[in-house]
């Protein structure tokens, strides 16, 4: 039976457009024009689409910004520009509590290791990959053969357009393409709000709505010691949201598990995501014991425990997703019928295998590794600063004396310079917090390792962790600029031979580390490659219309429209008004985390009380979706993504859009501030379209 004979069950689940309604985080070059133009009555132009491409940046390895002057000015969220903003405070001036505001281009200061890329061009080369891994017989030895084809594509196109280059795996690496970037790496922050403009409400009120935030940041594009000339930028319009408005956005959403089978969810909702979930809660409350330490430490792990709160509140909306039966009921159904199709036709079956089966057998191996793993390779809350500074010296030296298509991807050299950016940094370092967190994780490396682990003997031998701790941090010239580069210089002689204390606990647990990626990547991550690559290639043959593929951090664009919802049956407004906080601070008392920033304290008289300042839409984003614009049907700038509602987390794997919204701060409400609260007029007439 032919494979065209039964389009009629897959249309039935929907498999034959690959999403309903608003669901879709689109690819830029494969924006689904008639499928929009059928729901909203308009097509974009190309050169519309081109503009928002070319309008959006990415902010170093997550985030998103958009340009809106031609003067380099950047739009993006406070929490994206957050880490600049920390490394530019100190306990004498504290940027994130108190805000930023530049009087003037000569007052902006310089990030000490931001960079910001625009997607230049794009080009198709799934041909030349596949073709590298087509001889190999096992999915590891495919996966090392196609990241070396990689390296080389990329490490070409650097050379021949002088742009930076990357290639982007899409559909479970049915299709390849290369993007090019133009890369700036002088950003300069010219304007962030005191931290309680952004944070009303903390973690009580994170993922809800109505919310009262002001997060929204300026950031600065320069170039040869000037303001970066763009030629595409957005412009502003004072005007704003309104309900029921068509909007767009581009960003660059993280990831999304929607390809993955009824296998690999049930395995995260029952395997992965509780012991997750255990594990950022005890980061996030062991951080909290740090704070208590004093104002200063507090201010240090501030971010810290922002961003585990944060995921703790994504993962507990992940797994409440994966909960739903209606939604898993959904894919069952969506994967039967995928299942049934193959069955049916002999001719795919011998072309596509059974990837359900492979993806099962490799599920039984990430149970086994899948901790180890996090542990010493893909640490959850991450290695303590100096530690992976001495992690990325030691793999430099040993990735550097091999071919570049052999190294590991992340040394590979066209990504060199964005690397070297981020370990050549001169963002502060702060010792005790450092030795504190070396701590912790040596304590989980015991624990989850075991005391007798042959690791764990040489990392402490007959010493506690403290003590090992206190040792490496106090002994250690890596907070030494000047001291990186002379190790890094020096190659692998310089690093044999180092007595630097962090040297030496990276050179132990980098055996280990390797040894557990290598056997992850064969086992598991090269399985799951190819059998996600078969699913997407067996549906591109039975289905019809436009499919998007799970977002993977690279840019893509989203459509909606601005819309309340109902919850627990109560109709839930489209926007949130500046009156709601005021008297959402009385019904507290003003005590944290509800006091009025004192900006917006003391401007109140002077601002409307129905001042639009968060609306919700439709849209389908997800993290890293943060700081994405949101323009109308004239593609001009009315609204910032910042966050989703909690019934937009489990949208992750399983999109719904019944309650499920993405929030976004109204232009109103950004030019208010800006004029109102705080000594920025300036820095108003131009992200508003008036030349300074």
């Amino acid at each position: 039976m032919a494979f065209r004979s039964y389009g009629w069950a897959l249309a039935l689940l929907g498999l034959a457009s690959g999403a309903g309604a608003d669901e879709g985080m689109w690819l830029p070059n494969e924006f689904p024009k008639a499928r929009f133009a059928a729901s909203y009555g308009f097509t974009p132009t190309p050169e519309q689409l081109d503009h928002l491409r070319l309008s959006a940046v990415r902010i170093g390895r997550g985030g998103t910004g958009s340009f809106v002057s031609a003067d380099g000015l950047i739009l993006t969220n406070q929490h994206v520009a957050l880490d600049c903003v920390v490394k530019l405070s100190s306990a004498d001036r504290d940027l994130q509590n108190n805000g930023f505001v530049a009087q003037d281009r000569s007052q902006e200061l310089p990030c000490p290791d931001t960079d910001v890329w625009v997607l230049e061009s794009i080009e198709r080369v799934t041909a030349a990959v596949e073709k590298a891994g087509a001889t190999a017989a096992e999915p590891g030895a495919r996966l090392r053969a196609q990241e070396a084809a990689i390296a080389e594509i990329e490490r070409d196109c650097n050379a021949s357009t002088g742009l930076t280059c990357e290639v982007v795996r899409l559909f479970g690496g049915a299709i390849y393409d290369l993007y090019r970037f133009r890369r700036y790496t002088d950003v300069r922050l010219a304007f962030v709000p005191e931290n309680a403009a952004v944070q009303f409400g903390g973690d009580t009120d994170n993922f809800d709505f109505p919310r009262y935030s002001f997060d929204f940041a300026l950031l600065r594009a320069w170039q040869d010691g000037k303001p970066a000339k763009v030629q595409h930028f957005l412009r502003m319009n004072r005007h704003g949201l309104e309900d029921g408005e068509v909007l767009l956005s581009a960003g660059h959403p993280g990831q999304t598990l929607r390809s993955y089978t009824l296998a690999q969810l049930e395995h995260l909702r029952d395997h992965t995501l509780p012991p997750t979930l255990a594990q950022y809660l005890h980061y996030r409350d062991h951080l909290q014991l740090y704070a208590t330490r004093g104002a200063e430490a507090q201010r240090v792990a501030q971010r810290d425990i922002y961003n585990l709160e944060n995921s703790i509140k994504a993962i507990s909306g992940l797994l409440s997703g994966l909960l739903d039966p209606e939604r898993l009921e959904t894919k069952a159904r969506r994967e039967q019928e995928l299942r049934s199709a193959l069955a049916r036709d002999p001719a795919l079956a011998a072309t596509f295998g059974d990837p359900w089966q492979d993806v099962e057998r490799a599920l039984v191996v990430d149970s086994e590794l899948l901790w180890r793993y996090r542990l010493l390779e893909n640490n959850l809350a991450g290695f303590p600063r100096l530690l992976s500074i001495a992690r990325q010296l030691v793999r430099l030296a040993a990735e550097k004396a091999r071919p570049d298509g052999e190294r590991l991807r992340e040394y590979h050299e066209a990504g060199m310079p964005a690397l070297e950016l981020r370990l050549f940094s001169k963002a502060p370092i702060y010792p005790d917090y450092e030795e504190f967190r070396l701590a912790a994780l040596l304590w989980r490396i015991k624990t989850q390792l075991g005391p007798t682990h042959p690791l764990v003997l040489q990392l402490l031998g007959r010493r506690t962790p403290e003590e090992v701790a206190a040792e490496a941090i106090r002994g250690t010239r890596l907070a030494d600029v000047a001291a990186r580069r002379e190790l890094a210089a020096g190659g692998q002689a310089a690093i044999s031979s180092s007595q630097d204390p962090l040297i030496r606990l990276a050179l132990a647990i980098d055996p280990v580390a390797r040894q557990l990626r290598r056997r992850y990547e064969d086992e598991v991550e090269s399985v799951l490659n190819s059998a996600s690559s078969r699913l997407a290639q067996l549906e591109f043959k039975l289905a019809q219309g436009e499919r998007y593929p799970d977002a993977t951090g690279s840019l893509r664009i989203s459509f909606g429209k601005v819309a309340g919802y109902l919850e627990a049956g109560e109709p839930v407004p489209w926007c949130s008004r500046l009156s709601g906080l005021f008297a959402r601070a009385e019904e507290h008392g003003g005590k944290a985390p509800y006091e009025v920033a004192r900006g917006i304290a003391a401007a109140r008289q002077s601002l409307d009380p129905e001042l639009p300042v968060v609306a919700v839409a439709t849209l389908d984003t997800t993290g890293g979706s943060s700081g994405s614009a949101v323009v109308d049907r004239d593609f001009e700038l009315v609204g910032l993504v910042f966050d989703g509602n909690l019934f937009g987390l489990g949208n992750q794997a399983l999109f719904s859009e019944k309650a499920a919204r993405t929030l976004m701060v109204d232009t109103r409400a950004i030019e208010a501030v800006l004029r109102t609260v705080y000594p920025a007029a300036a820095l108003a007439d131009e992200a508003m379209g008036k030349r300074p």
